[in-house]
């Protein structure tokens, strides 16, 4: 025992001697050390260290020195050819090792690499690249297999593990207690894309998730958030070249390790698996995995990743309009014609593009086959190239679905070349693909031809500049295609990226389903399943009486919540449909939603930043509708936050702070989703008081702040420390939070919900002459409310605005403005001038 702790004590002045004394030369905050048993790396976030005699490898906090990971490994698991006897080959146990540095650059940044390479006797060497960054939190891994030729060559690679733990030799220790900490993954078990679950690592996941596994299987990435050390691990993958990834996470608390009085979530790894088995071969890599276990919040980590994985895969997120418009599937389904899309281009014009709608969309329902792609001369006689002619006159751009993947067996595409697609066998595509479709095999030539040629016709002869791509992930249901020497996501990603390509830079494309991989070839992407017209609050997305996935208004918004941190650093999200009066809930049996439920959705899709898309039909709307989608436009091109993510099933608190040159405040939305979980806990649907303290939103909690109700268009006071209302089930908040100024300021007004961010161009004010003045871009024929707040000791003498018919009125401390703006795209300015009480 003495021995032991002698030794301990000799390797810590190891590590504090390499700490102080030896910085790589040329790499400002990273540090490297060897000794003759270890590889120490450090910077200002993490301790990294490689035991040479294992095979394993550490990470610990280096502001408390605490172990974070333990005993982590490589691993690569193979098949036999024509058997399902699987062969496992680590990077443990009695192994030669050996290794190389250098100094790199990539696209995330420079610093340090070591490859360490393990082979034991009769074994392909596993390779394991570690590359450490320059002031950075987060490393990646991955792994590569080289010496293969030990082996028969007729093995193929299963998966490929270029980190995993298990305990009670090793874990991930973020707290005291696994048991009560949250992961949240990114969808599951591959199927279960859509099915974003948030759950405690002490219990299963979630129905049906657990019908896969009992521990967390997360798709491309998962973070596990301790509440009580307010500590976070994110591990998710960079790259889907190859492999379907999966994030796993387990705690059986009979095989956790301890550390101190920390026990250890018993099972963390990060895999690349392989559909089919990929043939056995040198180099051979795993998908790239990143991990960051020191981010400030869970919500840093969540962001910074996905800005890693845009910096990995070089994706330019869009910088054009944020596609907005009408989706005629949402009521109509496939029942369109000529006349309907018109009539509502016609609406849309009237209504809409004024206030920011740019784009215009044509759904399913168009073309006479899946397949044929191209017009129904019955409902479409002048083609989709008119059309396209019809939508840009108006001076809209023109978008258009398809599902280019897919053919109705009755195609005549199909009819033609039956060879150019895919049997229809096995479970996968017998459960999740249409009997009468087909899904073209595009791991043949022809195949991927014709799939060029279509989106060439859509963009470059008929002029569509938005191409939804739907149903993609039919392919991804196969577990093998062509002669199996690429796997499944392989081909499927070759899909994508000729559509990308064809389309081109100017052309956005939209994704739906499958995130990671499409990242990095779309523009924009879907993250649940079909919004409908129903209020569907429920715990679980998944119902047992039709098998199939729950969908509706507070679904949608879950998932929405639960993959906010995708939005604008990766792509642009589409949250889905936007619902008021849907005669589609006949359909579903459901009761009609009411404005305030229709209000709830259509607040979080703009506190979310993501794409603005009507789903009933627009000639049918209201006045107070039409209101609502017309304060959603133009998209701000940021995403807010929900704040109670990892404490709620349906997240009721979103922030989303807005910055300008002349101003800054803060947009918060207070949703009471009515029934709610917090873990386990039942809250009752029941009016509520929803609170949010000021230091959470970034603020100074000592200071005050003016809070404005913008739907309501109601100042709700002064507040200190927190703000706390009553709000009613199934309603919503959307409020403006300023600071309490000595001077008088803007408070908001009734145009937009970020209340200032898209159109108010410049505030000023001027201390001799107290006088403050205020630039916005103005939409005609809007009647605006303008809102100031005058603290005690300033009285108004005069208002000036240049468009005329201005109304003013005194509410003590508040003064409204009212006016109407006269032309088009005029900029309207408004001065008010003070004196002192």
């Amino acid at each position: 025992m003495k021995g032991a702790t002698l030794k301990r004590f000799a390797h810590l002045l190891l590590i504090i001697f390499f700490l102080i004394v030896l910085p790589i030369s040329g790499q400002a905050g990273l540090n490297f050390f060897q000794d003759k048993n270890h590889l120490l790396v450090s910077n200002s976030f993490y301790q990294f260290d490689y035991d040479l005699r294992t095979g394993t490898w550490d990470i610990k906090d280096e502001e408390e020195g605490k172990l974070v990971l333990k005993d982590a490994y490589a691993q690569t698991v193979l098949l036999k050819a024509g058997t399902k006897t699987e062969c496992y080959f680590t990077s443990r146990g009695d192994k030669q090792r050996i290794y190389e540095k250098r100094q790199f650059q990539d696209q995330l940044g420079q610093g340090l690499e070591l490859k360490i390479k393990s082979k034991g006797i009769d074994e392909p060497a596993l390779n394991t690249i570690f590359r450490f960054y320059d002031g950075e939190r987060f490393f990646l891994i991955w792994l590569e297999l080289s010496e293969t030729g030990v082996l028969d060559k007729n093995f193929q690679v299963k998966s490929l593990a270029p980190m995993e733990t298990q305990g009670p030799s090793g874990g991930l220790f973020l707290g005291k207690n696994p048991a009560e900490m949250k992961i949240l993954d990114n969808g599951s078990n591959w199927y279960l894309d859509f099915l974003v679950q948030l759950h405690s690592a002490g219990s299963a996941p979630p129905f049906p998730a657990s019908l896969f596994s009992s521990e967390s299987r997360a798709n491309w990435s998962s973070i596990i958030y301790d509440p009580e050390s307010g500590r976070s691990a994110l591990t998710g993958f960079l790259s889907s070249e190859q492999g379907g990834n999966i994030v796993a996470t387990g705690f059986k608390i009979g095989k956790a390790g301890k550390d101190e009085e920390r026990l250890g979530l018993s099972h963390y790894a990060g895999v690349s698996i392989y559909r089919p088995p990929i043939l056995f071969r040198e180099g051979i890599s795993s998908e790239v995995l990143y991990l960051d276990f020191f981010a400030e919040s869970p919500f840093s980590a969540l962001e910074d990743y996905a800005e890693a994985i845009a910096g990995w895969n070089r994706v330019h997120v869009w910088k054009g309009d944020i596609p907005t418009g009408w989706n005629s599937w949402g009521e109509y389904f496939t029942k369109i014609d000529e006349g309907i899309i018109l009539q509502n281009l016609e609406f849309a014009v009237k209504n809409f593009q004024p206030f920011g709608m740019r784009y215009f969309q044509v759904d399913d329902g168009y073309s006479p086959f899946w397949g044929d792609w191209d017009a129904d001369p019955k409902r479409f006689p002048h083609g989709m190239k008119w059309l396209a002619e019809q939508i840009r006159s108006k001076g809209m751009i023109p978008g258009i679905w398809i599902a280019p993947f897919d053919a109705d067996v009755d195609s005549q595409i199909f009819k033609e070349h039956p060879d150019w697609f895919l049997e229809r066998k096995g479970f996968g595509p017998k459960f999740l693909v249409g009997k009468n479709l087909r899904v073209l095999d595009l791991s043949k030539p022809e195949a991927q031809e014709h799939l060029r040629n279509t989106i060439r016709k859509y963009v470059n002869d008929w002029g569509y500049e938005w191409i939804k791509v739907d149903f993609a992930y039919h392919l991804l249901s196969y577990y093998e295609i062509g002669d199996g020497t690429s796997t499944v996501s392989e081909i499927y990603r070759q899909g994508l990226k000729i559509i990308k390509d064809e389309a081109g830079p100017g052309v956005f494309v939209l994704g739906v389903g499958v995130a990671g991989f499409n990242y990095g070839l779309v523009d924009g992407q879907r993250l649940s399943l079909d919004n409908m017209p129903v209020w569907a609050n429920q715990k679980s997305l998944f119902s047992l009486k039709s098998l199939g996935f729950a969908q509706g208004i507070v679904p949608t918004a879950r998932i929405t919540a639960r993959r906010y941190w995708l939005n604008h650093h990766l792509w642009i999200n589409h949250p889905d449909l936007i619902f008021f009066n849907n005669d589609r809930r006949f359909q579903l049996k459901a009761p009609e939603l009411s404005f305030d439920e229709a209000l709830c959705f259509a607040s979080l899709v703009g506190m979310s930043g993501g794409i603005v898309k009507i789903g009933d039909r627009m000639v049918e709307m209201t006045q107070q509708e039409v209101s609502v989608i017309q304060k959603l436009l133009p998209v701000y091109p940021k995403s807010g936050r929900p704040l109670d993510l990892f404490e709620k099933e349906t997240p009721e608190i979103w922030h989303l702070p807005i910055r300008t040159d002349f101003d800054q405040w803060d947009i918060v939305g207070l949703f009471n989703w009515g029934k709610n979980w917090e873990g386990k806990k039942e809250i009752p649907e029941q009016t509520r008081l929803i609170s949010v303290k000021l230091s959470a939103l970034g603020l100074d909690p000592g200071k005050k702040y003016l809070v404005f109700d913008f739907w309501n268009e109601r100042f709700l006071g002064i507040f200190e420390n927190k703000i706390s209302l009553e709000i009613a089930p199934r309603s919503v908040r959307v409020l403006a939070v300023r600071e309490l100024k000595d001077r008088p300021w803007f408070l908001s007004y009734n145009r937009h919900f970020t209340q200032g961010a898209v159109d108010l161009k410049a505030l000023k004010w001027d201390s001799e002459r107290k006088t403050l003045c205020a630039k916005l871009d103005t939409v005609p024929g809007f009647e605006y409310h303008f809102y100031i707040y005058a603290p005690d000791g300033f009285r108004l003498d005069r208002t000036e605005v240049s468009e005329p018919g201005f109304q003013v009125r005194n509410f003590g401390n508040l003064i409204q403005v009212t006016f109407s703006a006269r032309v088009s795209g005029s900029e309207a300015e408004l001065c008010f001038m003070f004196s002192s009480n």
